[in-house]
């Protein structure tokens, strides 16, 4: 048998191989992103409408006017120091949850998503902050 043709069987084997890997690997690998798509859906939306729920004037003027069964158009938006604890739970909660979101499962959207919703976090968490050093 020429060298050559030795090299491709050896060749063609080894891609048949990792071939097979790849292919028995893949159901996992898509049951993975799979979940891991799941979990990113529903961070982001528990982060925006949870958003919303906490401030039911902004609500309303965007269009979401209930929330788990409440009706936010007869609300404001509550400042008092349950209102701004109540904000700072929801950003604590949505933080941790994306920390344990794998990166390496995310698209590069979700993570520029992920960016913009921890920069939306720490400029709200600023903004609760500074409220609640205010004198009543």
């Amino acid at each position: 048998m020429p060298f050559g043709h030795r090299m491709r069987d050896e060749t063609s084997e080894t891609y048949m191989l990792r071939l097979g890997a790849l292919r028995s690997s893949a159901p996992c690998r898509l049951a993975r992103a799979a979940s891991s798509d799941l979990q990113f859906n529903q961070v982001v939306d528990d982060f925006v409408f949870g958003s919303l729920a906490l401030s039911p004037v902004t609500a309303s003027t965007v269009g979401y006017h209930q929330h788990k069964g409440e009706m936010l158009e007869d609300q404001l938006d509550d400042f008092s120091a349950a209102g701004l604890k109540a904000s700072l739970t929801l950003q604590r909660s949505i933080e941790a949850r994306i920390a344990k979101l794998d990166p390496k499962w995310l698209n590069p959207e979700q993570r520029a998503d992920i960016e913009i919703m921890l920069d939306a976090i720490h400029a709200t968490r600023l903004d609760v902050e500074e409220r609640a050093e205010l004198p009543a």
